[in-house]
């Protein structure tokens, strides 16, 4: 008798190695929210085809109807841990806590407690009675109305379920929805076993083979969770990205409703313990309509204060091109903002004081200088008209007078290039005068010198449209520089034309100086200290000066230098007027006679 028994019982025994075996094979390979909930299933599963096996076993009613009631504790908790599953697998499992997760199984429990109780209420089963065939002795049962209940219960869930998966199956493509098919498949045949046995029982023998499917499709699932990696690729790695990030991250529908949030985003919520999932975005996060355009960012008020934080928007694409929803990523960047602002901050006390130190420098060079070009003048005339001894502290006043008025002029300069307020007057200028002008500016400081001026300047009338103070002023620096550093030897000065360019090009055989010193006159002229700048120094402010002021002209100044051999100066200047935002538009007419000196031309 037990060998026909067990003839018929085998095929639970079998099934529930297999699921234990599965579910204890992935116990040992793979932990994660996905790898636990199958896991789950696959014991009540394998429990339930064990528990129905020695139900067949046993010989007395009473061992049957233990056995047949005890499975039960398998039955109601496998459909739990198939919607459990499924919403892992869809990626909604977030929407679902702890809370709704013990409200699953409350219906189980009563199931359980109820049927411990049947006797004394039959809301399960309202008789139990032996069912003998010809190859085992089973239990044959009318069911009552809780039974029913508990049965609806589980379809809806295994449904429930099945939804998802299909849900999921239309959305994803390649690997995700080869998992999705496998594991809608799956669900629905133990789901069609188990309704015809419940509706014709004679069909399968009077036999409940719903667990026993339930163990081969777990087979087919578990071969999906190795072959197409479902462990690995399906939304676990995306479910626990999702959950680590540390920036809040918002899911959206077309409707702007929320599908899905993670915990961080949750914190930001006014009310983090009331369920987010299907509220409107603007109710969940009403700050986002404070969002800056021009940056993206929005300050958030939190428990430790006002934070500020970027906001990114992405849509959500499907494989056909639609927009299914959004993505809405916040990032803390306070710390970034923090620093931005006290940069910012920095940065307008710098230009303020930068405006107020060149406004005093201008204020300063314009009342120092009309009183001192009023000395020079005087000491000028004195020159000419007082004894011997007399006229060289009066030419000894007029060069002091020159240095400081030179100086001063200087400061201007640096004061107007630093705050970017130089004004340029364009017009028309005859650079072959402008040339004996600077020329004559410098002839006196080459006189005391052994040192051989060089000119070379082109017969024929070089016009070319510039600022006549601007130009002089600086080619005078480069001159001064020259002949300050060139003791012997001779200093070369030419004048040409190339196409569209006015060339000036000073060579002398001074003493050079390192690259360093040529690097530091392309350096802001903003970045000049002060301090070092004196009628003797070394700084190469002179320099930099003329480099900005040609460069404010819209031309260049190349610096070539080597120690011990001497240095060239070559200042490009475009002929035609290239306008620059500072330049004030002029009368074109031909520059003035400037008071000068004829120089030798060896042309």
């Amino acid at each position: 008798m037990f060998t026909q028994e067990f003839a018929v019982a085998w095929p639970y025994f079998v099934s529930s190695a297999v699921a234990l075996g599965m579910a204890g094979q992935v116990f040992v390979r793979k932990r994660n929210v996905f790898a636990n909930y199958f896991i789950l299933m696959m014991v009540a599963a394998g429990g339930w085809s064990l528990f129905s096996g020695i139900h067949l076993l046993v010989s007395s009613f009473a061992a049957k109807v233990f056995w047949s009631d005890a499975k039960f504790l398998f039955i109601t908790t496998l459909p739990v841990f198939w919607i459990l599953l499924a919403s892992v697998f869809a990626g909604s499992n977030r929407c679902i806590s702890s809370k709704k997760i013990a409200l699953l199984f409350v219906i189980p429990a009563l199931t359980v407690l109820l049927i411990a109780t049947n006797s004394y209420h039959n809301l399960v089963f309202r008789n139990v009675s032996p069912l003998q065939t010809e190859l085992f002795t089973s239990l044959s049962r009318e069911f009552g109305t809780w039974f029913w209940i508990h049965t609806t219960y589980s379809y809806a869930l295994i449904m429930s379920g099945v939804v998802l998966f299909i849900r999921s199956m239309i959305r994803n493509s390649g690997s995700l929805r080869i998992q999705a098919t496998i594991m809608t498949g799956g669900s629905l045949v133990p789901l069609v076993f188990n309704a015809i046995y419940l509706s014709n029982a004679e069909a399968f023998y009077f036999l409940d083979f719903t667990s026993v499917v339930f163990a081969v499709t777990g087979f087919f699932y578990w071969i999906g969770l190795f072959k197409y990696r479902m462990l690995d690729l399906i939304p676990i790695a995306r479910e626990e990205i999702f959950r680590s990030m540390g920036d809040a991250v918002c899911v959206v529908d077309t409707d702007d409703t929320v599908v899905d949030i993670n915990e961080i985003a949750i914190s930001y919520t006014s009310e983090p313990d009331v369920a987010i999932v299907g509220r409107p975005l603007d109710e969940v996060f009403p700050f986002l309509d404070e969002i800056d355009p021009s940056c993206n960012e929005v300050l958030i008020q939190r428990e430790s204060g006002s934070l500020w934080h970027s906001v990114k928007v992405q849509d959500i694409i499907n494989s056909r091109g639609e927009v299914e929803g959004r993505i809405i990523v916040l990032r803390n960047v306070d710390d970034r903002k923090v620093v931005e602002l006290q940069l910012q901050e920095a940065k307008n006390k710098a230009e303020e004081l930068s405006l107020l130190k060149s406004a005093f420098l201008t204020s300063m060079s314009h009342d120092v200088r009309t009183p001192l070009t009023g000395i020079i003048g005087l000491s000028q005339i004195l020159a000419g008209e007082v004894a011997k001894e007399q006229k060289e502290l009066a030419v000894m006043i007029q060069e002091s007078g020159s240095k400081l008025l030179k100086l001063l002029n200087s400061l201007l300069s640096v004061a107007h290039l630093s705050a970017g307020t130089l004004d340029l007057h364009r017009e028309k200028l005859n650079m072959v005068e402008l040339s004996h002008y600077v020329l004559n500016q410098i002839e006196p400081e080459i006189s005391k010198k052994k040192v051989e001026l060089r000119v070379t300047l082109p017969d024929e009338f070089l016009e070319a449209y510039h600022d006549y103070g601007h130009l002089t002023h600086a080619l005078t620096h480069i001159l001064d520089h020259a002949v300050r550093y060139t003791e012997t030897g001779s200093i070369q000065f030419d004048l040409r034309r190339e196409q569209n360019d006015v060339i000036f090009r000073i060579i002398d055989t001074g003493r050079g100086f390192e690259p360093a010193f040529v690097r530091s006159i392309r350096e802001p002229i903003n970045s000049v200290n002060l301090a070092e700048f004196g009628l003797n120094n070394n700084s190469g402010l002179g320099l930099r000066v003329a480099n900005g002021l040609l460069e404010e002209l819209g031309g260049t100044l190349e610096i070539r230098s080597e120690v011990g051999v001497g240095s060239t100066f070559t200042a490009r200047l475009p002929v035609m007027n290239r306008h620059r935002s500072s330049d004030r538009p002029t009368q074109t007419k031909e520059s003035p006679h400037r008071q000068q000196s004829p120089v030798p031309s060896n042309s």
